[in-house]
């Protein structure tokens, strides 16, 4: 097993369309997916069983999961007069009960042998974040496969690992030097967000440029904090282990807070960093401030007091919303700033559909996204995109002539950009 690498987890994964007789059971309902070339050279030519976890994927809902057991075999083996016909076998209504013609099923294959069967909404985000995850083009029609554990492995990057996290796979420990480290400084034990933001600026502080490259500052800030955060998370579950737990309530209790815990701190460290930022590039902002309806848009540039300004253009104000995951949850800051008809929502979230950024770009939201993150979209999607620097130049701009920042500053920051 190499750290760090897809193949880690996945040795291949075969991907195609579903067809109908594989999702309607007034046409078929037989419990099998059609075999083809792909899968016999994944599977091979022997009649074969496998433990399975099947998933249900779509934007709109939390994963829906079931167990199954797949036999892959060939249909035909008592009628040696006619060819071959593969076929993989599970024992569940699960497909037919979820699944929609023209949804992609995804066969991986996992470092234990096991299986995952996983079927994404046809033009869902999760459909293209699959597809990225495993490097794979499913046309009309067509299969595709990838041999994992050779010349298609890929090392895992920030917005794979946010792929396969949001799959349920606990990625690689952290090293016992990060685990001293925290020790020394937190007695492993989960300091205020804000606290714990800072301490990681400062130890990464000298390889990453908040001025030259804000989105690569961003990027290790925020995989060092997750980082850190694993490692003191995983210690308090380590130590609620060993303590018991007082019945099946306690345990549920107890796995809802830790999954609260992680969204939350998630949302404020990506917010925090953003901010210093925002700072060490000299914009001015208001965050959390108050604006129509009591609602609170995470940031106003220059600053809430010109929002409520009558007479200030508005035409030199910006909002950005912020949310780690997008997916359905970006039309809630449509709404956050009335004066403002063009808006921004800052995320960290991979691979949105064409489907999604379509509908952004229609209701006049820009998504603004680290460089990495924006390198797993397609390029006709990119008028939607921005990249942090280039939206921190934006509110830089604005800010001009308007007694906020000296022009020069601006100046120096195109100088270096060219």
């Amino acid at each position: 097993m190499k750290a760090g690498f897809l193949s880690s987890y996945f040795s291949a994964v075969v991907a195609r369309r579903l067809t109908v007789v594989e999702t309607t059971p007034s046409v078929s309902n037989q419990h099998e997916f059609q075999g083809s070339q792909f899968f016999r050279e994944v599977f091979g030519s022997e009649k074969q069983y496998f433990n399975a976890d099947l998933f249900y994927l779509t934007d709109e809902d939390e994963p829906l999961r079931a167990a199954a057991s797949l036999t892959w075999y060939d249909s035909r083996a008592n009628k040696p007069h006619r060819s071959a016909e593969f076929r993989l076998y599970y024992t569940t209504k699960f497909i037919q009960q979820n699944a929609r013609t023209g949804d992609t099923l995804f066969v991986a294959v996992k470092a234990d042998r096991t299986v995952w069967v996983m079927i994404a909404s046809a033009g869902s985000t999760t459909e293209s974040q699959l597809l990225h995850l495993f490097d794979v083009e499913v046309a009309e029609g067509r299969t595709a496969k990838k041999l994992i554990d050779g010349p298609g492995d890929a090392t895992l990057n920030a917005a794979t690992n946010y792929i396969l996290e949001n799959l349920g796979i606990v990625l690689t420990p952290p090293s016992e030097s990060v685990r001293e480290l925290l020790l020394r400084e937190f007695n492993l034990v989960l300091p205020d967000t804000k606290v714990f933001s800072a301490f990681v600026r400062n130890h990464v502080a000298k390889d990453v440029s908040t001025i030259d490259d804000p989105d690569a500052a961003l990027m290790t800030y925020w995989a060092t904090e997750r980082l850190f955060f694993d490692t003191i998370e995983r210690e308090d579950i380590e130590r609620q282990i060993k303590a018991g737990f007082n019945g099946a309530d306690h345990l549920i209790d107890f796995a809802m807070s830790k999954l609260q815990s992680r969204r939350s701190r998630a949302g404020q460290a990506f917010e925090n960093h953003l901010e210093f930022l925002f700072g060490a590039n000299q914009v001015h902002y208001s965050r959390g401030s108050v604006t129509e309806n009591n609602n609170k848009p995470d940031f106003i540039f220059p600053g809430i007091g010109a929002y409520h300004n009558p007479e200030f253009s508005t035409d030199l104000l910006t909002m950005l919303g912020m949310k780690t995951t997008a997916k359905d949850r970006w039309r809630q800051v449509l709404s956050e700033a009335e004066r403002i008809a063009y808006k921004h929502l800052a995320t960290l979230e991979p691979s949105i559909s064409r489907k999604q950024t379509d509908q952004m770009q229609t209701r006049k939201l820009t998504l603004v996204l680290p460089t990495e993150i924006k390198a797993t979209y397609k390029p006709e999607q990119y008028p939607v995109l921005m990249t942090i620097k280039e939206f921190i130049e934006l509110v830089s701009e604005r800010q001009v002539g308007n007694g906020y920042i000296p022009a020069p500053v601006i100046a120096k920051k195109r100088k270096k950009k060219s």
